[in-house]
């Protein structure tokens, strides 16, 4: 005769196997959920830096700057950050004094933004976070 506990272990374990699966999922859910939620911030604290300076040559770099505080704000870790903010506020210096145009700053940020992520690949690094270009 067959013990009546041994189909309540199973339960058992079978009902502690799924509230792990379901804690595991919970916390891949929230971290998801909080990185979708540090992107947003980051997307509209860059809006609001194009929106108060404009896409006027004369403020370009200060918009840069504000972006770059942004970036520096919420990726601070990412390799990407340091490139990125040094090449932003280059680029933009060209553009305000003339010796480029904001297609070709977008072009040339893209390029050299997407050449370091084939470097960071082929030296196997952990992948930066994409920043928005000049807009």
């Amino acid at each position: 005769m067959t013990s009546p506990t041994f189909p309540l272990r199973h339960a058992c374990a079978l009902l502690l196997l799924s509230l792990s699966i379901l804690a595991g999922c919970a916390a891949q859910q929230t971290a998801s959920t909080q990185a979708e939620a540090i992107q947003l911030e980051a997307n509209q604290a860059a809006a609001a830096c194009r929106k108060s300076f404009g896409v006027s040559r004369a403020q370009i770099t200060e918009r840069e700057q504000c972006i770059n505080a942004v970036t520096e704000r919420f990726y601070p870790n990412s390799p990407r950050t340091q490139l990125s903010t040094a090449l932003r506020l280059e680029l933009a210096e060209k553009v305000r004094d003339g010796k480029s145009t904001f297609a070709k700053a977008n072009a040339d940020l893209v390029r050299e933004m997407v050449d370091a992520q084939r470097r960071q690949y082929q030296t196997r690094a952990p992948m930066p976070q994409p920043q928005p270009p000049f807009s």
